[in-house]
């Protein structure tokens, strides 16, 4: 997985490998508990891969940002600009499931006895 997610995202150093880990780690973690499961399945480690691609991006562009700009929001009046995430989502919001991404992972899920 870690190597599709770097290939999809062009990273080409080890720099980003352990906050990668991190999130596969994360995400794998939420989908077994969420699908009572004890192992991944093979043909969820394409939906965990988007899931991490998802997250990156806004991680590495809220770096980008911050390390340039080194403001995340504005505010004047009544309007708000804030740069670097995604929807207003930072990558904490990211790591959770959606009620989509659960309906996709509904088909997988077992029941505890």
């Amino acid at each position: 997985m870690l190597e599709n997610i770097k290939m999809i995202l062009g990273i080409e150093d080890d720099s980003l490998d352990s906050k990668i880990e991190y999130y596969i780690k994360g995400i794998v973690q939420k989908i077994l508990t969420f699908c009572n499961l004890k192992e991944l399945p093979k043909e969820l480690e394409t939906f965990v891969e988007n899931k991490v691609i998802k997250i990156m991006k806004v991680d590495i562009g809220n770096t980008l940002i911050s390390s340039v700009v080194g403001v995340k929001s504005i505010k004047r009046g009544d309007t708000d600009i804030q740069l670097g995430t995604i929807e207003g989502k930072n990558t904490d919001e990211l790591i959770e499931l959606t009620d989509e991404e659960r309906k996709e992972l509904y088909s997988f899920r077992k029941l505890r006895w």
